[in-house]
C-alpha cells in the first residue's frame, strides 16, 4: 500500500450536483465563496495531519502522515514524507527525493488552481452523479458531497471554521485501491471496500514565505537542450512526462 497516494485524496476532483435548486444554491455560494477566500490570501502556507481507517472501524487510524502546503494565486507547493510538489499553470514539478530524481510534466486539469476547494467549484456544475448539503454545526459549517454510485470516492466531508471562513478538516471515503500504486491497482482483487482518510488542516499563515517561493527556477532550468537541475538538486536526474515540455 503507498502512503503516497494519500497525498492526492485531498484533490479528488469529481462529480456534480444532482439537488433541488434551493440546495444546489446553498452549497454554490459556499463553494464559491471559499475558493474567493483562499484566493485572496496571500503566500498562505498550512500544515496537514492525514490519517486512515476502515469504513467499518472509524476512528481507529491505521496510518498517518504530515505535510506542509504553500499557496499564492495560481502555484502552489506541498512537501509529504521525502515528496515535493510544485503547481504551476504551466509545469508541475516533483521531486522525489530518495530516489534522486525530478518529474516534470504539464499540469493537468485537475491542479490548475491554487487550491482544492476552488478547483471543485469550477468542475460541480457538469454531471448529475453528486448529492450535497450543507450543515451547521457549532462554530463549524460542513460541506457534505455524496457520490451516487459510489465510484472511487463515495463521500466527501469539508468542515469550515466560521470564524475565520477556512476549511479545518476533509473526510474523504475511497475506495481502498486508491491506496495502492497505479500500476498493481487493477491487480487488486475481492471485493471494493471503503477506507476513511482525514485530512486535518491547521496553522494557517499568511505572508509566511518570500514572493519567489514557488519559481519552477529553484528546482530546474530551461535552455534549448531541454531542462537542468539547479543547486542543491542539481544532481537529481530529471524525467520528462511529457515530451513536449
Amino acid at each position: 500500500m503507498s502512503r503516497k497516494s494519500i497525498v492526492f485524496l485531498l484533490v479528488i476532483l469529481v462529480g456534480a450536483w444532482s439537488l433541488p435548486a434551493s440546495a444546489q444554491q446553498d452549497a454554490r455560494v459556499l463553494m464559491r465563496a471559499l475558493a474567493q477566500r483562499y484566493a485572496g490570501k496571500k503566500n498562505l502556507s498550512f500544515s496537514v495531519v492525514y490519517r486512515y481507517s476502515k469504513e467499518r472501524a472509524p476512528g481507529t487510524y491505521l496510518d498517518s502522515l504530515r505535510g506542509s502546503f504553500e499557496i499564492s494565486g495560481d502555484r502552489y507547493k506541498y512537501l509529504i514524507d521525502s515528496t515535493e510538489f510544485l503547481g504551476t499553470k504551466d509545469l508541475s514539478v516533483i521531486l522525489f527525493k530518495a530516489d534522486r530524481l525530478i518529474y516534470l510534466a504539464k499540469p493537468s486539469a485537475n491542479v490548475r488552481s491554487n487550491n482544492p476547494l476552488a478547483m471543485l467549484d469550477s468542475l460541480l456544475w457538469k454531471k448529475d452523479s453528486v448529492e450535497s448539503r450543507v450543515e451547521d454545526d457549532g462554530d463549524r459549517q460542513k460541506l457534505i458531497l455524496e457520490f451516487r454510485p459510489a465510484g472511487p470516492v463515495k463521500r466527501v466531508e469539508y468542515q469550515i471554521d466560521k470564524r475565520s471562513g477556512l476549511v479545518t478538516r476533509v473526510i474523504n471515503s475511497i475506495d481502498s485501491r486508491q491506496l495502492y500504486e497505479a500500476s498493481i491497482r487493477s491487480q487488486v482483487q475481492g471485493a471494493i471496500t471503503y477506507v476513511i482518510v482525514e485530512a486535518d488542516i491547521r496553522d494557517y499563515k499568511e505572508n509566511a514565505f518570500p514572493d519567489d517561493e514557488l519559481d519552477p527556477g529553484k528546482y530546474v532550468k530551461k535552455t534549448n537542450g531541454g531542462y537542468i537541475a539547479q543547486a542543491p538538486y542539481d544532481s537529481y536526474k530529471i524525467f520528462l512526462a511529457t515530451p513536449d515540455l
